[in-house]
């Protein structure tokens, strides 16, 4: 492992009020949607920041629309079986080796 200089930024603990149709409580029950808890962003180094050679040009309108037609007429299937997890393949690897 390496170490890494990154931004902690706070992440505020997010609750909305559980709807289980139960009328009768006085005090409403919340239901947790979010954690709380920091998220970490990687700070680049000085060396890793550099400026984008053409960074002055703008796509025109047209330009703009295409893209925007594209991404909206894309239809991705994507199953998350298909996508093998190399840990846990080592590990289940593993467990089959020792297994009597």
């Amino acid at each position: 492992a390496t170490s890494r200089l990154v931004a902690i930024v706070p992440q505020k603990e997010e609750t909305e009020q559980d709807s289980d149709g139960d009328e009768s409580d006085e005090v409403g029950v919340y239901v947790q949607t979010k954690p709380p808890g920091f998220l970490l962003i990687p700070l680049g180094y000085e060396d890793d920041i550099r400026a984008v050679p053409g960074s002055d040009d703008v796509a025109d309108e047209a330009m703009v629309d295409a893209a925007e037609a594209i991404i909206r007429n894309q239809h991705i299937d994507f199953n998350q079986v298909s996508f093998e997890n190399p840990a846990l393949k080592t590990f289940l690897n593993y467990l089959e080796s020792v297994a009597p």
